[in-house]
């Protein structure tokens, strides 16, 4: 598969069109890597590090949450900008991003949306502590999907 210019600028548009903040398209003549930001910050992700969905499952040391849990007065929510699979480790064998109760900053990672082999890392927007993981490492998300619940720090 060749790509050109008319198909990069489309990709370009989409992107500052959407959430996303990170885009990579690897292809074997071409990588493509847009970031929001202009940050240093890099983030080395490939399709063989993530986990496949139906191969893994929550930390049985997590505490178990219920599905579509709903937000309590002062709480705020993390959800999914896009339909993509939700994974909360950068690869099968590292830890998840966070746990029930971490406490996470601005700007800290969550975990990762992969669509179509593009991995977009979501991450706080703001100072909290994680009270609820409404979805399951590998499962497939929809846009707007409630992927997080947290309180205010």
């Amino acid at each position: 598969m060749t790509i050109g210019v008319a198909e990069i600028a489309e990709i370009i548009k989409l992107i500052d069109a959407s959430a996303c903040e990170e885009f990579i398209l690897e292809l074997p003549e071409l990588k493509l890597v847009l970031r929001r930001g202009g940050g240093s910050r890099e983030t080395a992700i490939s399709e063989e590090a993530l986990p496949a969905p139906a191969a893994t499952s929550l930390q049985a040391a997590a505490p178990a949450v219920a599905p579509r849990a709903q937000l309590a007065d002062g709480q705020f929510a993390v959800r999914a900008p896009m339909v993509g699979t939700f994974y909360r480790r950068p690869a099968p064998e590292a830890p998840p991003f966070v746990e029930i109760g971490s406490k996470v900053r601005a700007g800290d990672a969550l975990c990762l949306i992969e669509v179509m082999k593009l991995f977009t890392t979501l991450e706080a927007e703001r100072e909290g502590t994680i009270l609820a993981i409404d979805a399951e490492d590998g499962e497939l998300v929809e846009s707007g999907r409630l992927l997080f619940v947290l309180e205010p720090a």
